[in-house]
């Protein structure tokens, strides 16, 4: 069902941004305007946004300069004097009398204060059929409709920005975390490469301060005691200091460890 004049009216927007922006999420808007201009101003209106931004303007100006009227006929016909308010809403915008009648108010009336009838002329026998089949789920406020779609159309906007704003954050998140495990990676290679470097180092100084002494049979219990130690992670130069400290020679102490290092 289309909006009347009236509706489109009280739902005016403050920008050309505002009015794009409802045209482009509410399609009933937009063909309340095109159908609304070709009946009140004889004009058809293509579907450029900018043809239905420019009918949208100018049914408001027909509408102010017809006292905010829609000038239209409506089918049905209020007695003479007969004026009709809104008692359900107190909306004194839905107040009618035969000047200002519309279809749109007229059934309003006929819908939420039956016993009203008596105030129209020639209303048919069925009228309360066609209304229940017209309007199953009951008279729908159509301003406050189409305020409702737009609220939806908002939530769902805004939904839409927090998700993406998740997933954007999320992305971050991961790409961090990925950069970390390649700099610890980074840092554990570095370190191996650097423990491999002394290991070798070690082992060359060992063979060098091992130069001019030869190992005995006696030695050889040191060195499968060397091998455990470096197999259980102590340093080959630390090996050596301790073994020092025990009062082997270093000359002695070197040839132990590097044997082991073999």
């Amino acid at each position: 069902m289309d909006l009347s004049l009236s509706e489109i009216w009280d739902a005016q927007f403050k920008t050309g941004q505002e009015l794009r922006s409802a045209l482009a999420e509410n399609p009933r808007l937009k063909n309340s305007i095109k159908s609304l201009t070709e009946r009140l101003l004889n004009r058809r209106v293509e579907g450029c946004s900018s043809c239905v931004e420019d009918a949208y303007w100018g049914l408001l100006n027909y509408y102010k300069k017809n006292n905010g009227m829609e000038k239209e006929k409506s089918k049905y016909r209020l007695r003479a004097g007969a004026l009709l308010r809104d008692n359900v809403g107190f909306d004194a915008s839905k107040m009618i009398s035969q000047a200002n009648i519309t279809d749109g108010l007229a059934e309003f009336h006929l819908l939420s204060n039956p016993d009203c009838k008596d105030l129209f002329v020639g209303l048919p026998e069925d009228i309360g059929e066609y209304l229940a089949e017209k309007y199953p789920d009951g008279w729908i406020d159509e301003k406050a409709k189409l305020e409702a779609e737009l609220a939806e159309q908002e939530d769902k906007k805004l939904a839409e920005e927090v998700e993406n704003a998740r997933k954007l954050a999320e992305e971050k998140a991961r790409l961090k975390a990925e950069e970390a495990e390649k700099e610890a990676k980074r840092i554990a290679e570095e370190a191996e490469a650097a423990k491999k470097l002394a290991d070798e180092k070690a082992k060359l100084e060992a063979g060098k301060a091992n130069k001019g002494y030869k190992l005995t049979s006696a030695d050889l219990k040191k060195v499968e005691e060397a091998k455990a130690s470096i197999s259980a992670g102590i340093e080959p130069d630390s090996l050596i200091e301790t073994y020092v400290e025990l009062g082997i020679k270093t000359e002695r102490a070197a040839a132990i460890v590097a044997e082991a290092q073999k």
